[in-house]
């Protein structure tokens, strides 16, 4: 499976910059950033136009990665998550709990999605809590079911 992404963007002097974003699934392990200082933008080059044509996208995506002038590498990587969210009355939330590169521009989405579920959570909490209760384990499980909803 192979995704790609086009866009344009102004730039300075009145310019016109074009970025292309591909992504791919690759079962080889890389080092985060290797592309920066151990592939030359050549080397990416062709590996992209490979990749692009193996995959039959329009030669006009094809061409735009031949003919770029700059090239990045950035591997992203899914990892486990293996650690709880939560600890007392302390809970993470937006990018301190979503593990994501900083390029992808998800950080403030997943913080305010993480606020409205949390905000649920708790507001339930509120509405619910009884004498019979221990409000710290109820607190436990708001956040507790903050984290799985999540």
């Amino acid at each position: 499976l192979v995704l790609s992404l086009s866009a344009s963007y102004g730039a300075l002097g009145g310019g016109q910059s074009d970025v292309l974003a591909l992504c791919f699934k690759s079962e080889q392990a890389a080092r985060e950033n290797s592309g920066w200082d151990e592939q030359s933008a050549d080397e990416m080059r062709a590996a992209c136009v490979d990749r692009l044509a193996a995959a039959k996208f329009p030669r006009e995506v094809v061409d735009l990665a031949r003919n770029a002038a700059r090239f990045y590498e950035t591997p992203v990587y899914y990892r486990n998550p293996q650690l709880g969210w939560s600890k007392g009355g302390v809970v993470l939330a937006g990018d301190a709990a979503h593990a994501m590169p900083p390029f992808l521009g998800q950080g403030a989405n997943q913080a305010i999605c993480d606020a409205y579920c949390l905000a649920e959570r708790l507001k339930s909490l509120s509405s619910s809590s009884s004498a019979s209760s221990s409000s710290s384990s109820s607190l436990s499980a708001a956040l507790s079911s903050y984290e799985s909803a999540r």
